[in-house]
């Protein structure tokens, strides 16, 4: 590109201005245009494509969530749906380019819009705008002409601090605070109670990775600098569990982490403990959910959404809808509901019941396992009162229905919506996940 230089003295006229300006766009489209492969914070990302909108670099959304280290779900009515930093990015998908390229509103960020067009499915795989997701979530564009490579980076996160475990109800919290966005894996190995939480891409600040004194529900938690990554390796006692969420915290984010005790295996298994149902849109209001509850003494699972509840004695599950701000939807599965499903925890409980590898306690659960149609009802109408007592959240509709993702509860769950600015996870922390957990509390407790 050649380098125009102009003198402090000399005046351009507003044609030359225009010509330059014009000149500078058709460069940087051709560029972009030429473009062969899209590289992200040095990762290559495969599917890059510059003719589904010309002169726009789109690229398959799932390769791209996976290089950034993103929740990524695609599905009605959110769209395309990216969870990074603590922050909740949806996308609009539309059928064809031309909609798609026309469509200026379509992103947004914790419920707030933001600039740029939508999202594009071609032959089944999802397509998003490069440029445009990639600034909404902090992150710049440039356009490398000579390499042909559209190169997409991220500010490299530091650890500026990490708070000493404080006691946050009967659990001891961890709080991690980011100068950047920054991605996360977990990975626990239940023979040695040990969590490794991974941090790509993130340094130690100069106040960060200071050593922790055990704890009463820990027994070593240490930093351990890596090139390329940091890891925070987390002993817990025995007898407890953890669960962690993130919060934007200005440019950067903040990871919080709690660890709590369970209730003994002999008393708590698998079928015993409530479910929260979730997806990608919903993963941090829920992980917040369940470190609220499990404060009050009430320990819940994670679970996909689409396959949550089998044999639970009370499932919740989360969506988020296009709803007005303040307002929320409760369901529960109706007696007589069409759903196949519906049926499967009674006919797997009447082979376990005689299975002699199962004991008295465990035999008299799985044969409690059939419809109970009344208790998603009591739960629904408790739920809908503590929301509305607690918060200022009101009800739009409370309804029976033949929900296949409630079925497999056999009768014992209910969908709560929200919609996405209830669910921003700026105003969580302090706003609609505590109120829950209390209205839930003695639903739960009087299963």
């Amino acid at each position: 590109m050649p380098v125009v230089q102009v003198s402090p003295r000399k005046i351009v006229s507003g044609a030359r201005l225009a010509f330059l300006a014009v000149l500078l766009t058709l460069t940087s489209v051709q560029a972009q245009a030429q473009a062969q492969r899209l590289v992200l914070n040095g990762t290559p990302v495969p599917g890059l494509s510059t003719e589904l909108v010309p002169g726009v670099a789109y690229v398959p959304a799932e390769p791209y969530a996976r290089a950034l280290g993103a929740d990524y779900r695609f599905g009605a009515p959110a769209g395309v749906v990216l969870l990074f930093g603590g922050r909740l990015l949806t996308l609009r998908s539309f059928a064809t380019p031309a909609r798609a390229a026309a469509a200026i509103t379509a992103l947004a960020v914790d419920g707030e819009a933001r600039p740029g067009p939508g999202a594009v499915e071609v032959g089944g795989v999802v397509y998003l705008p490069v440029k445009g997701v990639t600034a909404a979530l902090g992150g710049h564009t440039a356009y490398l002409a000579e390499q042909g490579v559209v190169a997409v980076v991220f500010p490299r996160p530091h650890l500026l601090a990490a708070e000493p475990p404080g006691v946050w109800g009967s659990s001891e919290r961890f709080v991690l605070t980011f100068s950047a966005p920054v991605g996360l894996e977990d990975r626990f190995e239940p023979s040695l109670n040990f969590v490794r939480f991974r941090f790509p891409r993130a340094e130690l600040g100069d106040d960060g990775g200071r050593p922790f004194s055990p704890g009463s529900r820990f027994s070593d938690a240490a930093f351990v600098p890596m090139d390329g990554f940091i890891d925070f390796n987390l002993t817990l006692q025995p007898g407890n569990s953890y669960s962690f969420f993130s919060e934007p915290f200005g440019a950067g984010e903040r990871v919080v982490i709690d660890v709590f005790r369970t209730e003994p295996d002999d008393r708590q298994g698998n079928a015993q403990v409530p479910v929260v149902g979730t997806g990608a849109d919903t993963l941090g209001f829920a992980r917040q959910l369940q470190a609220a509850l499990a404060a009050k003494g009430v320990w819940v699972q994670l679970q996909p959404a689409d396959s949550a509840g089998f044999g639970a004695p009370v499932l919740l599950s989360l969506r988020s809808a296009p709803l007005a701000a303040g307002r929320f939807n409760v369901y529960y599965l109706q007696d007589g509901a069409d759903v196949p499903t519906v049926d499967a925890p009674v006919r797997f409980a009447s082979v376990a019941v005689s299975s002699e590898t199962l004991s008295n306690a465990a035999r008299a659960r799985v044969a409690g396992w059939v419809p109970d149609y009344g208790r998603g009802e009591r739960l629904a109408r408790g739920l809908v009162e503590g929301l509305e007592g607690r918060t200022s959240l009101r009800l739009d509709s409370l309804m029976a229905a033949p929900l296949l993702e409630l079925s497999a509860a056999a009768g014992r769950g209910v969908l709560l919506e929200l919609s996405a600015a209830d669910l921003n996870p700026n105003d969580l922390r302090a706003s609609l996940a505590e109120p829950l957990a209390a209205a839930l509390t003695p639903l739960l407790r009087g299963r």
